[in-house]
């Protein structure tokens, strides 16, 4: 595990995966992160990419061949190299492109820069196309805000949308479901996640907090511009994870021809891609 702090917070960041996995408040003697218990859910803030969830029948089309390709993609269990590092920041890398290159072949390096701030924890993710064409990719981010019970979401925005959600297999259904019918106040109970996550398009919100009276705190995310957000946890655990995305999962239309895939990043030749989720404990 590595870690990275200034006078307020301490990071730790595993290197597998690049996966952020502790924000401790040094003055509260607080740990903001789920800590990924196994008999609920290990993870901590998996990195999704080069897709999000799961595509239908796991695999795409691109240039008339079809590739297979796992739900949420692979970098979330390769190990990054360390890039640069400083007292309050670190890069990870991941370069490696040829290893899944007939299950993906764009030639790209994949980087992650974490900054311990004065508010919290800033994660940056870093797309370069280093090929000669068009890349494409969705990129999602999975943060585990412990909660306890009782714990709800507030917007800072009214809103008024509704939610993808699921079939059988697991592909976005045709029909959504009410989330946030003109109110900015989203309750966790315990069956909330029953029939898995929620994910929501249009939200004028661009941040949103995440409000734990059990453990007398909140914590605030920022969604970093990201046109979709994923709401889940396990039934009745004590977390919720807050995921900014660019991209989702294959729904019940999709063609399978990833340039055509709902939410899909193109990305030109030589070009870069950054997308920044904030983390930050509110006082």
């Amino acid at each position: 595990m590595l870690k990275i702090e200034n006078g307020k917070y301490e990071v730790k960041i595993n290197p597998m995966g690049a996966e952020l996995s502790g924000l401790y408040g040094k003055a509260e003697k607080t740990e903001y992160m789920w800590q990924g218990i196994p008999e609920i859910w290990s993870g901590r803030s998996p990195i999704l990419f080069p897709v999000v969830g799961r595509l239908k029948d796991d695999k795409y089309i691109y240039e008339g061949k079809e590739y297979k390709m796992p739900k949420h993609g692979f970098v979330r269990k390769e190990l990054f190299k360390i890039k640069e590092q400083s007292e309050d920041s670190l890069t990870l890398t991941y370069k490696d492109y040829k290893k899944y290159y007939e299950a993906y072949p764009f030639e790209y390096e994949f980087s992650v820069k974490f900054e311990v701030t004065d508010k919290g924890v800033k994660v940056t993710h870093i797309v370069e196309n280093l090929g000669d064409k068009d890349m494409y990719f969705s990129l999602g981010a999975h943060p585990g805000i412990e909660c306890g019970k009782g714990a709800y979401l507030e917007f800072p925005e009214t809103e008024s949308v509704r939610a993808y959600r699921f079939n059988d297999d697991k592909i976005i259904k045709e029909e959504t479901d009410e989330f946030l019918p003109g109110t900015n106040i989203f309750k966790i109970y315990d069956e909330t996640f029953v029939d898995d996550a929620y994910v929501l398009e249009g939200l004028k919100s661009a941040y949103v907090i995440v409000k734990a009276p059990e453990l007398n705190r909140s914590v605030k995310v920022d969604f970093g511009g990201a046109p979709y957000l994923g709401v889940w946890a396990k039934p009745a655990a004590p977390y919720v994870c807050i995921e900014p995305w660019f991209g989702l999962d294959d729904d019940v239309f999709a063609t399978g021809k990833i340039e055509e895939k709902k939410g899909i990043v193109k990305l030109p030749a030589k070009e870069t891609f950054k997308f920044a989720v904030t983390i930050e404990p509110q006082y």
